[in-house]
């Protein structure tokens, strides 16, 4: 009898134990390892947007849900990322540090559901204004069941089924969950764990599956080397019912990529201080998307690829339409499935730069969500350049095309080109599947009056913003508040744009004599009137500027003593102005001691040509004449085609300069 007793009480007990245990096991869930959609993420990146994990989950046991008006059992998440750190951004401390880390339950559409009952729209993010948490606990909601697990996370506002709220909680029944940075230091070290608190966990219903995605998770890579894999792993912190994960929890979310600009130089060399200059092209500086491929630019948000698009569908990358504009509102980026190819990640469509506060369907986000997932800036290029010249005025175009291959693609915009001799751009439209290169080129200005020669140099590009390493994740309201950003720094400005020659002419004369038998005399022209512009004949070979100015002699040799003389200037040097069309002329005689060498006449105009006289005083000797050598190199200064570069001209696609016709004929003095 006792031992028949102490089976009733065994079968007491299990009896007991089976209803504790049954409602748990029955809304439990069974889940598959993690998956992940890996992203090329770029070398030197602080702020580099990974792809997003997913867990899909079954229930435990079929034919069970949590039952009709009564609350979904939760449970806390967390995500734990290896061999760097979570750099996404901080959007709120009021409560907790809440991040702009996102959880999608059943990759929720951005739906207007107009016909329902209430209407409403198909995403509902934990942490609008009519379903956030109880006092102590932001951005952690409470779902009621309607008893139909294809309703749980249907983002339908309005709570269904008996009583209205419960205390303490919001009403609906939301689909997206907001991240935090995690407090358990003992097993997450600074900025290595985001934790997703008290997410109900409803199990799917019989045949059906659960997907729980994890996005807009910004890691470091500045430390990373290229071909570095970024994994992702989830654990169960604490939960009211059963969250079955499989021993392997990591998932592949990125790959480190190269992601330095690889940048050339062209020069222009061919100015000169004796005429004005306005808004000529000077060199280039011309950057390519690099080593590591395409993607590695990329436009804010979609809104820029939209609005210069010619035939924009969703958020394909369609045919760019030539237009320049980069809008300072964002559009929503909030498809799970979108592929996006931008610096922001899921976006409800609330720019940094105009901070909306409601999305599609008048819901009201709070907790900072209307900043998760977005972008302060496209890509950034900056590269280094010298201080301009004194007198000489240097401009960047405000735009300048991508191209790839023959084919413009985009454009680059100019941000800004005064502050500490830095210019940068950001990039505009974009194609994402292309390796794109940008040819800058400045123009330059000036008047025929400053001291010369003069150059301006610039330097490699690299992406930007960029600065010193911060570690953990970056705070809004902050100097290091940008989103993107990249380590390295500028190094120098050491190859040459353009420069400016001095405004001379030299010619040569290699014999000349001044003794008790011999004179010489010399005559030097200023050519630089021609039949064109002396308003003759138009004769378009001849396209010179009419310049002035004063013409020095030089005299190199020694006396009849056989001593040296260097730089003597011979009588009535320098001579006036010499207007052009007119001569200066020199006679060496006289000279004490006499002379004998060669002469250097200098003239400060572009155009010069000169002849020598020897004239004997012996009866019988004829005078002798000769031509004075040019010393200086041909003029093969060039105009430019009507349509270049930058803001006012058209690309020719190839990353090199036009060529042109002369804009100054090969005179005969070249």
């Amino acid at each position: 009898m006792a031992d028949f007793r102490k089976m009733l009480y065994a079968f007491a007990l299990v009896a007991l134990l089976t209803a504790l245990t049954v409602p748990a096991a029955a809304q439990g869930m069974n889940c598959t390892s993690p998956t992940g959609a890996p992203a090329a993420i770029r070398q030197g990146g602080f702020t580099e947007m990974v792809g997003y994990m997913d867990i899909e989950c079954e229930s435990q046991i079929a034919n069970t849900s949590t039952p009709a008006n009564q609350g979904v059992k939760q449970g806390t998440l967390r995500i734990k990322v290896t061999g760097t750190t979570f750099t996404s951004k901080v959007v709120s401390t009021s409560g907790a540090t809440l991040v702009e880390s996102l959880l999608l339950v059943d990759k929720p559409t951005p739906t207007s559901r107009l016909g329902d009952a209430p209407p409403y729209y198909g995403q509902l993010p934990c942490g609008t204004a009519s379903n956030d948490s109880s006092p102590g606990l932001p951005g952690v909601c409470n779902i009621i069941s309607t008893g139909d697990p294809d309703q749980t996370y249907d983002g339908n506002p309005v709570q269904s089924g008996a009583g209205g709220c419960s205390a303490g909680f919001g009403c609906g029944r939301p689909n997206i969950f907001q991240g935090r940075q995690s407090t358990d230091t003992a097993t997450c070290p600074v900025a290595t764990c985001v934790e997703f608190k008290a997410v109900p966990l409803d199990p799917p219903g019989t045949n059906k599956k659960r997907v729980f995605r994890f996005t807009n998770f910004r890691v470091n890579a500045a430390a990373l080397a290229v071909g570095s894999i970024v994994l992702l792993s989830v654990s169960v912190v604490d939960s009211q019912t059963a969250f079955n994960l499989p021993l392997e929890k990591r998932a592949e979310v990125a790959e480190v990529v190269a992601s330095a600009p690889s940048t050339s130089f062209n020069t222009n060399s061919e100015f000169v201080l004796c005429e004005s200059e306005d808004e000529s092209h000077a060199g280039a500086v011309v950057i390519s998307e690099g080593t590591g491929g395409s993607g590695i630019w990329r436009a804010r948000n979609t809104v820029v690829q939209r609005v210069n698009s010619s035939d924009y569908i969703g958020n394909n990358f369609t045919n760019y339409s030539g237009g320049t504009t980069i809008s300072a509102s964002d559009d929503p980026q909030n498809n799970p499935d979108g592929g996006y190819f931008t610096e922001s990640g899921f976006t409800f469509g609330c720019g940094l730069l105009d901070g909306c506060s409601t999305i599609s369907g008048a819901t009201t986000l709070g907790n900072g969500l209307w900043a998760a997932g977005v972008a302060s800036t496209g890509t950034l290029l900056a590269f280094p350049v010298t201080s301009s010249p004194a007198g000489v005025s240097v401009s960047w175009p405000s735009t300048v095309p991508l191209v790839s291959g023959s084919t413009t693609t985009g454009f680059l915009r100019l941000v800004s080109h005064s502050f500490s001799n830095i210019v940068i751009y950001e990039v505009g439209h974009t194609q994402p599947f292309l390796n794109e290169t940008a040819t800058i080129i400045p123009h330059i200005t000036y008047t025929a009056i400053i001291v010369g020669p003069v150059s301006y140099s610039a330097g490699s590009a690299i992406l930007a913003p960029y600065g010193s390493s911060v570690n953990g994740v970056f705070t809004p309201g902050t100097t290091s508040a940008q989103w993107p950003r990249f380590a390295g720094s500028l190094g120098a400005a050491n190859q040459t744009l353009f420069e400016i020659g001095s405004c001379t002419c030299n010619l040569l004369f290699p014999w000349v004599v001044s003794n008790n038998q011999y004179v010489t005399g010399f005559a030097v022209s200023n050519t630089s009137k021609d039949p064109t512009n002396a308003g003759l004949s138009p004769l378009t070979a001849y396209t010179a500027v009419q310049q002035a100015g004063k013409v020095s002699l030089y005299l190199f040799g020694t006396n009849s003593a056989g001593t040296s003389t260097v730089a003597a200037q011979a009588a009535s040097s320098p001579s006036p102005s010499i207007a052009s069309g007119t001569s200066a002329t020199f006679i060496v005689g006289g000279v004490s001691g006499g002379f004998q060498g060669y002469a250097i006449a200098q003239a400060e105009f572009q155009y010069c040509h000169g002849v020598a006289f020897l004239f004997s005083s012996t009866t019988g000797i004829p005078p002798m004449s000769y031509l004075g050598l040019v010393m200086d190199k041909a003029d093969n200064r060039r105009g430019w085609y009507e349509g270049g570069y930058g803001s006012e001209h058209s690309s020719s696609g190839n990353g090199e300069l036009p060529r042109t016709v002369n804009k100054q004929s090969d005179r005969m003095d070249n």
